[in-house]
């Protein structure tokens, strides 16, 4: 597997580990929390994948 795939790969296993974790434990923290929490999963993941992105685009050149 490519370091890029690899990076990809680790970006959707965060998304997924932080929407099953406020999944499993939304009893433990109040509706506001978690909403701020999945907001910023939501907003952070696709930074991410745009600085994957635009690295190894930089580097084909």
């Amino acid at each position: 597997m490519s370091d890029k795939k690899l990076l990809f790969v680790f970006g959707w296993a965060y998304i997924v580990s932080t929407l099953l974790y406020f999944l499993l434990y939304s009893g433990k923290y109040t509706q506001d929390e978690m909403f701020s929490g999945v907001v910023f999963a939501v907003l952070a993941a696709p930074i991410y994948f745009l600085c994957v992105f635009l690295y190894y685009k930089n580097q084909s050149h």
